[in-house]
């Protein structure tokens, strides 16, 4: 009689509570019998393990499911979830709203969301990490992680700092075995974007730049027109503006190339850094600071060349060579005094400048001979004329 009235003080109380929240309670024989072993409500079970739990069944609700309460679950290693799945490995953590999905119960969400592929293996993983969103230089990052929480197959990181739009940053790593690659920024570092809408490639800060590359790159074409296309639309540029630009930070001992082309192997074009310009050919480390491997055509060319004049051929004090032993000279020698031979030319070649000179010293010599000549004429013409006259 005592357990009878037990059950229907239980089921009145039941059915009163369920009114009030404007509910029905409904079971398959239409009554609520039975007293647990301890103080937890079952469903299915005599012997429940928790406050409510369902035996060898689902739990089904229209309106969602709402968790009350300030003690959450503590799990055998000390670690506190409000909400743990077990048999899908769900994991909520308490302080902090971690949310983990495949994460072993003993190890606690290191984000906001951590996925793991697997207990054993942590493939193909996603974890979002976000900074304080009120901070000076937050801090969101996608990690795609492999063997561990510290390092990581993958990143992408979004970063905010107080510096206007070139301050924030989409950055992407690249994971290098057993490095993490959020820590070692200066060698996994691949790619950054920032809000001026610039490109780095392999450096954090592209700067003022659409695209800076930190590092040597290659552009192998495949299109049949043009490789490499550089226009600059903007009119009235400064005087001092480059439409490319280059240079070297440091010395440079060995006089390397700033610039180069080549075809077939065969250099078109090379601008060392030292100046020296080569056309169809490398100038190295000639004494010419313009070499060119072919003919050269020219409307007009302006040598300057610091060597004296050769006006001082004409100078009373100035020595110059008779006729008999400059005659003397070409038949041994077969060229003329100080110009250099037909074997000398083609092998050393001539400097312009130099050789302009010498030509113009012979012009100045040959003149002085003529007017030699012509004082000789006079003097004989004057001779004739006064044997005429006594004969």
């Amino acid at each position: 009689m005592k357990t009878i009235l037990r059950s229907l003080s239980l089921s009145m109380a039941l059915l009163l509570s369920i009114q009030l929240v404007n509910s029905q309670l409904y079971t398959p024989s239409g009554i609520i019998a039975g007293s647990s072993s301890n103080a937890n409500v079952g469903v299915g079970t005599s012997t429940p393990a928790t406050k409510f739990y369902v035996a060898g069944g689902e739990i089904g609700t229209d309106n969602g499911l709402r968790f009350f309460g300030t003690t959450p679950y503590v799990y055998s290693n000390g670690n506190q979830y409000p909400l743990r799945i077990e048999g899908s490995t769900v994991i909520l953590q308490s302080h902090g709203g971690n949310v983990g999905i495949g994460v072993d119960p003993a190890v606690t969400p290191v984000a906001k969301l951590d996925i793991y592929g697997g207990t054993n293996f942590i493939g193909n993983a996603l974890s979002l990490r976000a900074g304080n969103p009120i901070s000076s230089n937050p801090s969101n990052q996608i990690l795609f992680s492999y063997y561990g929480t510290t390092n990581y197959t993958h990143a992408i990181k979004s970063q905010h700092y107080s510096l206007g739009a070139a301050g924030n940053t989409l950055q992407f790593y690249l994971w290098n075995y057993g490095v993490d690659a959020i820590n070692t920024v200066g060698t996994k570092l691949v790619m950054t974007l920032n809000g001026l809408g610039n490109v780095g490639i392999g450096i954090a800060d592209p700067g003022d730049a659409r695209l800076r590359v930190a590092g040597h790159f290659v552009v192998n074409g495949i299109y049949n027109g043009d490789m490499v296309d550089i226009v600059n639309s903007q009119p009235d540029l400064p005087a001092n503006s480059d439409l490319i630009w280059g240079g070297w930070n440091v010395s440079q001992v060995n006089n390397p190339r700033l610039f180069s082309l080549t075809s077939n192997g065969r250099f078109s074009f090379a601008v060392h850094n030292n100046g020296q310009v080569g056309i169809n050919c490398d100038p190295g480390n000639s004494a010419y600071m313009l070499s060119v491997n072919g003919k050269i055509t020219a409307e007009g060319m302006t040598i300057v060349q610091d060597v004296p004049a050769a006006d001082y051929v004409f100078d009373n004090n100035y020595k110059l060579l008779s006729l008999k032993d400059l005659s003397a000279y070409v038949k041994s020698n077969q060229h003329l005094p100080e110009i250099p031979s037909a074997c000398d030319f083609q092998e050393k070649g001539y400097s312009v400048g130099e050789m302009d000179n010498l030509l113009l010293k012979k012009i100045e010599e040959l003149t002085l001979y003529t007017i030699q000549q012509q004082q000789q004429i006079e003097n004989l013409s004057k001779e004739i004329e006064l044997l005429k006259t006594k004969n």
